[in-house]
Order: C-alpha cells, then structure tokens, then sequence
C-alpha cells in the first residue's frame, strides 16, 4: 500500500466509531518539471516553491503516483464514505480539500 492510499484512508477512517486515527498535516508536493516542484500541506493553505536543483535533491526515494490513480482513490473513498455512512461531514470536507489541493498543484488535470 502507498504512502497516499495510507493517508487517506486515515483521513477516511478517523471519524468511524470504531477506530481513533490522528490527523496530521503533512506537505505533499508536485513535481513541475524543469520549474522544480510546488509544497503544500494536508491541513492548511500553507504552499511553497523549490527550485529544481534542491527538488532533485530531495526527491530522491519519495513515493508518486499519476493524477488518474488518484483520482481512482479519491472516488473510492468518497464512496466508500457514502456507502456506509460511517464518515462524517468534517472528514468528508477534509478528503475533499485536500483532494482539491492536490488536483490544483499537478500538472494535468483528473477526471472526475
């Protein structure tokens, strides 16, 4: 299981009844080519640049995933909130936005 499907099935997950997960604000990044890369995290509006020079650096070994792939998570999740009615609002807004964030920092667009 990848670092991304992780995160969001917690974030899915934390308002069962049955299970206690923490929410973290992490900063996740999207890789822009030969402009380096643009940070942003989980829980706020927090963003920031990297030139591609330190990008390179640190990108080295990090988990990625095309936006079509997270596109498929992000719909089963949302469904999966729907279908057992088990996620509350709050969670299914912070799927959403950070979904959102996610699809505004990539490059190419995702189906909905």
């Amino acid at each position: 299981m990848t670092k991304n499907l992780l995160i969001l099935l917690a974030l899915t997950f934390s308002s069962c009844n049955f299970v206690k997960i923490k929410i973290k604000n992490q900063e996740w990044c999207a890789d822009k080519g030969k402009l380096g890369a643009v940070c942003f995290n989980t829980l706020n509006s927090n963003s920031r640049t990297i030139t591609k020079k330190d990008w390179d650096a640190q990108s080295f070994g990090r988990l990625s995933t095309d936006a079509q792939t997270f596109a498929d998570i992000k719909a089963t999740l949302i469904n999966l909130c729907k279908t057992t009615k088990r996620c509350s609002y709050e969670v299914e807004q912070l799927v959403l936005n950070f979904t959102n964030q996610v699809e505004k920092h990539t490059n190419k667009g995702v189906k909905k």
